[in-house]
């Protein structure tokens, strides 16, 4: 009759561990509907998304090669949850984009000087080329004079930085894949390999709240930490850890120690440096010429509830 420990360690913790990596992954959901509903980012930092799908695929994976069903049962709902965090959060990039674009057209419109997006090159054209049928009752042209206008053609990028960084991940995953399927490599290195390189990929993973953590010390204030992340974070990693040694698997029980530590360092710092109320509750706005110069680009801020810390 097997022991209570082993019934805890071996059952237990992974099934726990199971509802504890769901709800973690889940964490940023209802945060990130009110921002879609808001039509902005704001605060949040979607690059841990990104690294959540490649996290999510490596596990996966994995679990494929170990026949582990808890690791497979704990990833994918991550995986489908990472992918709709990920679009949400480019739709929200381009919303940024463009109204920043427009904000700008508006005001160089005012100093006789408009700009239109267009899939075309970046050629020139006079306003009055475009609107020769914009004539006032009495037939003169509405443009004439010194109010002709010079339009200025641009090119849109065609993707958005949050954008680039997913399809980084997922090629990424898509050769390792291909590699290790197609070459003739024993079983044991198949699982060496996709262990190794998912753990790289939750250095990454792992990474992505360091910089939150430096601005919390830095403002003395825990505005940056979601709550209810590093709660689950703290609670998954936790019983993977307990599983991972159990089954002496050092690529379950490493990460998910270093996980541990993080997630500990942040509860430290959120009853250290307690929240203080945000000045920029609604995340708009912003300096829409520097928003233009980096192209949408300003998924690398840090963000209320982007810091996502789960393993499997």
């Amino acid at each position: 009759m097997p022991s209570a420990t082993f019934v805890a360690l071996d059952y237990v913790c992974p099934s726990l561990g199971v509802v504890m990596a769901t709800m973690t992954f889940a964490a940023p959901v209802s945060s990130l509907r009110d921002r879609l509903a808001r039509g902005s980012l704001g605060n949040l930092n979607p690059t841990p998304w990104a690294m959540m799908t490649g996290n999510c695929l490596g596990w996966v994976g994995y679990s494929f090669l170990t026949k582990d069903l808890f690791v497979l049962f704990a990833n994918v709902p991550g995986l489908m949850v990472s992918v709709w965090l990920n679009i949400g959060a480019c739709k929200l990039q381009y919303r940024e984009y463009y109204d920043a674009r427009l904000r700008y057209r508006l005001g160089n419109a005012d100093n006789g000087r408009a700009i239109l997006s267009s899939p075309g090159t970046g050629s020139r054209t006079s306003a009055r080329n475009d609107a020769a049928n914009d004539q006032d009752p009495n037939g003169r042209d509405e443009f004439s004079g010194d109010d002709e206008y010079d339009i200025e053609v641009e090119v849109v990028p065609s993707t958005v930085g949050h954008e680039r960084k997913v399809l980084w991940v997922i090629l990424l995953w898509a050769i390792v894949f291909s590699i290790v399927a197609h070459v003739s490599f024993t079983h044991y290195v198949r699982e060496q390999i996709i262990g190794y390189i998912v753990n790289v990929n939750l250095c990454f993973f792992y990474g992505a709240p360091l910089s939150t953590i430096v601005e919390v010390c830095r403002t003395r204030s825990s505005d940056s930490l979601h709550v209810r992340t590093v709660a689950m974070t703290v609670l998954n990693c936790f019983f993977w850890l307990a599983y991972g040694m159990a089954v002496s698997d050092p690529f379950i029980y490493v990460p998910n120690g270093v996980g541990f530590v993080f997630g500990c360092i942040q509860t430290l710092l959120l009853v250290v440096f307690p929240s203080k109320p945000s000045l920029s509750a609604n995340g708009g706005g912003g300096d829409v010429r520097e928003v233009l110069i980096q192209g949408g680009d300003e998924d690398d801020s840090t963000g209320a509830d982007g810091n996502e810390s789960g393993i499997l």
